[in-house]
């Protein structure tokens, strides 16, 4: 049975979107530049080529834009270095983790909205965990993280004593303590690749001595 073919999306629906993509991106740009608060949506309107009444009439204002830019970048981060997209590329679930949190730490060094963002607005964009968009793309990240921890454990990879959700957690906190550090190196600077090894040694095979 032949398959139909899907039918293209209605001429102005696709321009309409293509404007938001867009926005999105010349919000982006901004954020990244001068963070959230000092820019504005004159700004990001000049630099997408639109009104600002055009700019209103897609988003609801610069806390709209900004929920949707975040919204957009976590769902970029975990794609990058999502357990999911690394699991596939080793057999060994040590591998995987490493690879994980090494690719989580190299977004956040490189890309330039999480500098703008997490650097010069840092209270403006810790408050978005309480946004449902975002959390529910990073609470489908922790489920599948959850899901092959306890999948690990039931292979031998990992003590049987282990809890995968607490084993999850402890994870996402060693990458989010990573990538604070990373962008304030007040105290401890992590961007010397001997030091993430440390942690992983550490994270993987404790510091007790042998028994």
């Amino acid at each position: 049975m032949s398959q139909v073919a899907p039918q293209p999306l209605p001429a102005r629906i696709d321009r309409a979107e293509r404007t938001r993509q867009r926005i999105l991106d010349a919000a982006g740009s901004c954020f990244a530049a001068t963070g959230f608060s000092k820019t504005t949506v004159e700004e990001i309107a000049a630099r997408a080529g639109v009104s600002k009444g055009i700019v209103y009439h897609h988003f609801d204002g610069k806390d709209g834009l900004l929920e949707r830019v975040v919204e957009r970048l976590c769902a970029d981060w975990v794609e990058v270095s999502g357990l999911h997209t690394w699991i596939t590329r080793t057999d060994s679930l040590e591998d995987a983790i490493s690879g994980m949190l090494r690719a989580s730490l190299a977004y956040a060094r490189t890309h330039p909205l999480v500098k703008g963002l997490f650097t010069l607005d840092p209270l403006v964009t810790r408050a978005l965990g309480s946004s449902e968009s975002v959390r529910r793309v990073t609470e489908a990240s922790r489920r599948h993280m959850v899901d092959e921890i306890r999948a690990g454990i039931e292979r031998g990879e990992l003590r049987s004593s282990l809890d995968p959700d607490r084993v999850t957690d402890v994870i996402r906190l060693i990458d989010m303590a990573l990538i604070d550090h990373l962008l304030s190196r007040d105290w401890i600077d992590v961007s010397d690749d001997g030091f993430v090894d440390a942690c992983l040694d550490i994270l993987f095979n404790g510091i007790g001595g042998s028994q």
